[in-house]
């Protein structure tokens, strides 16, 4: 893993077998942004580019399946909601958590697959708005979080749960690069689409006997005379939507 030195604003090779603490950033890219790997400004660096080179297709990979681990074992996580507009000053507490909760409602980072892993791994994390003002910190806004993910309060409070989450449910909560909270490792494919989504299910199929994978549903406005409708994996994440309250039961029988 590759850190980015404070002191210096230098990359640097990260021990991993080490306890060193470190900070891990969380945002989305602005829509209409050149995001390029060759477009710079003075005085800037892309921060995933500079902790991942992106032209090495194995330091990639690597990176995709670790990025789970490298969130849950950050010390902190700055999240950064650069469609999170600054706040009045003079507002009232009550005011001001209510305008909080409809801001976050709106902002696209709970929209896309990749930060809901970030948001579930680390421990702690702030929020900023797209000034960098402080807007709280992940414990005081579980509650708003959770209403807007369905991501169980216990798993944002402690990521070590997600192992008895049934799969459904944990589809439901977003789509392809959720490896971390399945425990899984899975070779990069650019440009694979849909499939990806197929690709990941063989995987947890293949190591675990969770039964609720097949738990989804057909979209009730899709044609079943359409070559994509049959199988028995679901084609998108968005067929696991409902099943965001399943629960595992312990099993009563068991094998003497």
């Amino acid at each position: 893993m590759w850190l980015l030195d404070t002191a210096t604003l230098r990359p640097r090779q990260g021990n991993e077998s080490s306890s060193e603490k470190y900070a891990i950033l969380s945002h989305t890219w602005e829509d209409g942004v050149d995001m390029s790997f060759q477009a710079d400004m003075a005085g800037f660096h892309k921060v995933d580019t500079c902790c991942t080179d992106q032209t090495s297709s194995a330091e990639l990979s690597e990176a995709v399946n670790s990025m789970f681990r490298w969130y849950r074992e950050s010390y902190v996580c700055y999240v950064y909601l650069s469609d999170f507009q600054p706040l009045p000053s003079r507002l009232s507490e009550q005011s001001r958590r209510e305008l909080t909760r409809d801001q976050l409602r709106q902002c696209r980072c709970f929209t896309r697959a990749w930060t809901l892993q970030e948001l579930i791994a680390p421990a702690r994390m702030e929020f900023f708005d797209r000034d960098w003002n402080f807007i709280g910190g992940k414990d005081e806004l579980q509650s708003t979080l959770s209403d807007i993910t369905n991501v169980d309060r216990a798993i944002l409070e402690d990521s070590s749960g997600l192992p008895s989450i049934p799969i459904a449910r944990k589809m439901s909560w977003a789509a392809y690069s959720l490896l971390g909270i399945f425990d899984i490792n899975l070779p990069l494919l650019c440009g694979e689409g849909s499939k990806a989504v197929l690709r990941l299910q063989q995987q947890i199929a293949s190591q675990n006997n969770d039964l609720s994978l097949f738990a989804w549903q057909y979209d009730d406005q899709q044609d079943v005379e359409s070559p994509q409708f049959g199988g028995l994996l679901a084609n998108s994440s968005e067929e696991f939507r409902h099943c965001y309250n399943l629960k595992r039961h312990a099993d009563q029988f068991q094998v003497a």
